[in-house]
């Protein structure tokens, strides 16, 4: 377990933890993770009309699902050039925040996480292919893998090179890598980057993560699954749309080049749950339990003391029954089960694959800005596809300006 001695002049790290230099965050609350962390936490959220209506029961009308889109950045956008400006702008707040040079990101590798085909291919099963014949039914459902696959494909090939190529930051194609999944998925962007961190494969890593529930046919499959929550359906979440971006490094990288060390990161773990949100079976807690509890062992005993957990509850009755579950098994366990729990759909909607990299930037700005009152946070994070993820964020205790410590936004 990592100690920080209150007294300590530096930082209690050593060279090979990893820490954050940098991040960069989009989200409905604004153009910049110090903006839309400070107005998160002061409670305030932004609501916008969507372009899919549900029905009011009292008003016996259709009217607009109510989201957390953007403003202005991302109308008009859809498909790979919407996440194009929602990367953009994150990676620009990112820049200006680190004060990194495009020079420096020359050497770094690029890990992006971005969303999966759960909900399409959920939709598919449920309000598709009972209208096909038996014998059309796999020839449908194979041609919609072969759609899904080529859009991925396309964000694979050419997200990355044409974002990085606006900052003018220069990499080779063997730095890009794409991952795809639900919130979960960011843990295991975690665990890559520190095995290439930790084996000096390169000198630091740029974590991202982009989504968008907002518009389009993505908007229209949650209405038709019911996953969206409106005056009729109580039970769901409201969407969201939102990108962030971490650039982390070794310590001993990070303070030979002079960076300011934000707070440190690790100990990920990820693990499966089998109830799915479409499996038709209640969840037990088991997945989320086994990642939280791998966390915990991969930072060493003793477990260190956990009053503050940010996750992703959003208003769903599955995850909440999951997570209840999870509670349970912490206590059995022995472990920390009564902490303060932050959610990021609270003040951003559901974020998909953003929400990872948004919650850790919400609890570095907590130790930055002195209101964690923890030294350590636990983040975890369900997918709705059953992959669960969990690592910690560390305060580092000394800093050069503690001035900033004394503020509460």
């Amino acid at each position: 377990m990592l100690q920080f001695p209150q007294a300590a002049r530096e930082p209690a790290l050593s060279p090979d933890d990893l820490v954050i230099t940098a991040m960069g965050m989009v989200s409905s609350l604004g153009p910049g993770v110090v903006q839309g962390c400070a107005a998160a936490r002061g409670g305030l959220t932004r609501w916008a009309e969507l372009d899919v209506d549900a029905m009011d029961d009292d008003e016996l009308r259709s009217v607009p699902l109510r989201g957390h889109a953007i403003q202005g950045l991302t109308n008009g956008f859809a498909g790979m050039a919407r996440f194009l400006r929602l990367g953009d702008a994150a990676l620009l707040d990112m820049l200006a925040y680190g004060a990194s040079a495009p020079d420096f990101l020359s050497g770094a590798h690029f890990l992006l996480h971005l969303p999966d085909d759960t909900y399409d291919e959920a939709h598919f099963e449920r309000m598709e292919q009972p209208f096909y014949s038996a014998g059309e039914r796999d020839k449908a459902r194979r041609l919609r893998s072969e759609e899904r696959a080529a859009f991925r494909g396309k964000l694979a090939r050419r997200l990355l090179p044409e974002l990085l190529a606006l900052h003018g930051i220069r990499t080779s194609a063997a730095a890009h890598h794409c991952s795809f999944g639900g919130p979960a998925g960011f843990a295991t962007c975690l665990l890559e980057a520190e095995r290439l961190l930790r084996s000096r494969a390169t000198k630091c890593c740029v974590l991202g993560g982009i989504d968008s529930l907002v518009a389009g046919d993505t908007l229209r499959t949650l209405q038709e699954l019911g996953l969206l929550q409106h005056g009729h359906n109580p039970d769901g979440f409201f969407p969201g749309e939102g990108a962030a971006f971490l650039c982390i490094e070794r310590f001993e990288t990070a303070r030979a080049r002079g960076a300011r060390v934000e707070a440190w990161v690790g100990a990920a773990a990820h693990a499966r749950e089998e109830a799915s949100r479409f499996s038709g079976r209640p969840p037990t807690g088991a997945g989320l339990f086994q990642a939280i509890h791998a966390a915990y062992r991969r930072l060493g005993p003793p477990a260190p003391t956990v009053n503050l957990a940010i996750g992703n509850l959003n208003g769903s009755s599955h995850r909440a029954n999951d997570f209840a579950n999870t509670l349970v098994r912490l206590g059995q366990a022995g472990l920390p089960r009564d902490f303060r729990q932050w959610s990021t759909a609270t003040s951003f909607g559901e974020l998909g694959a953003a929400t990872g990299a948004v919650a850790t930037c919400l609890g570095v700005r907590a130790f930055v800005r002195g209101y964690a009152n923890a030294p350590h946070v636990l983040v975890w994070l369900e997918s709705d596809g059953g992959d669960r993820g969990a690592f910690f964020l560390g305060d580092v205790p000394s800093r050069e300006d503690s001035s900033r410590r004394r503020g509460h936004a």
